[in-house]
């Protein structure tokens, strides 16, 4: 009997070790804006495929809703066209409320042929921060769209590099791209003035499809676009590892088209990443990727159905 007792012992002190070592993990939300389930998790959660973003028939509008007609087309090169895009957002939560020079972000990510359309995949997808001065002004600060420094190697791994964004150590007079803002900084802004917004999610600048995010299968949280709101139930989706484009015909209004079909530069492969951290001061976790949380609760809906039906 004691022998038995100290084995347990044994084995509970050695559980209990390696629970005290394990790095911790967050989740990274996934959801497709005008379109459903444009996305593949793989592996158990740690590796994500964002399928080819198609257009659409749907428009991109006001926060709201609304309909807007400087927002339902874009001009490019002397012509317009209609902004019908699509988006898969990968959304944490991790780093709500802290401030943007706290971060650091890395992930393994694919260059090879596409598995849907063939088409070579090159790059990494887009990085983008949801953050605000604390005075109401929200930004959408984009790390991968110029100016901000990071790295990518070679991981030794056929077709795999790492991707490393340390916003802990940039200088001062380093400028990035704010693709959306609604005043308080300019397009450009130098990482001092900054650096200390904090991370809080979406806002009302955000493009959002017609009708509103809840009036699609997948919503990217029924609430995330409320106004100004630091709040810890809303507006928590500050880090978004993200594919696609609010304008998907740049040059041919392809309507559901990918491919070379679609005659047009972006989008027309996916991106796959895999083995994404997020450090947030000391501490750094390992990101599972799972579908955004409405698509849980119908996915759960069935499964309870299926007993109920069995029983």
């Amino acid at each position: 009997m004691k022998k038995a007792l100290l084995v347990c012992a044994l084995l509970a002190s050695i559980v209990g070790t390696a629970n005290a070592m394990a790095i911790p993990t967050t989740n990274a939300y996934v959801a497709t804006v005008l379109g459903s389930n444009a996305y593949t998790i793989q592996n158990g959660g740690t590796q994500l495929y964002f399928h080819p973003q198609p257009d659409t028939q749907y428009t991109w509008n006001e926060n709201n809703g609304s309909a807007s007609e400087t927002l339902a087309t874009y001009t490019y090169n002397g012509v317009t066209y209609n902004r019908d895009g699509m988006k898969t957002f990968a959304c944490s939560s991790v780093a709500y409320g802290k401030t943007l020079g706290s971060v650091k972000i890395e992930f393994d990510y694919y260059t090879g042929a596409d598995p849907t359309t063939g088409i070579n995949i090159v790059y990494y997808p887009t990085v983008n921060f949801f953050v605000t001065d604390g005075t109401g002004h929200y930004a959408i600060w984009s790390a991968t769209s110029g100016g901000t420094p990071f790295s990518t190697a070679a991981t030794g791994e056929t077709g795999w590099s790492r991707f490393t964004l340390d916003l802990t150590s940039l200088s001062n007079s380093t400028w990035g791209q704010m693709n959306e803002y609604n005043g308080g900084t300019t397009a450009k802004p130098y990482w001092d003035t900054i650096k200390n917004w904090t991370i809080a999610g979406f806002y009302d600048y955000q493009r959002t499809p017609e009708g509103g995010f809840e009036a699609w299968d997948n919503t990217l949280w029924a609430d995330i676009t409320n106004v100004g709101t630091l709040d810890t139930t809303l507006n928590q989706y500050g880090i978004s590892l993200s594919w696609g484009d609010t304008v998907g015909g740049m040059y041919e209004d392809g309507n559901g088209e990918i491919g070379s079909a679609a005659n047009r530069p972006y989008g027309q492969a996916g991106r796959m990443i895999k083995d994404y951290t997020i450090s947030v001061g000391e501490t750094t976790y390992d990101v599972v990727f799972v579908p955004e949380p409405a698509t849980i609760a119908i996915l759960g809906l069935g499964a309870f159905c299926l007993i109920r039906k069995r029983k």
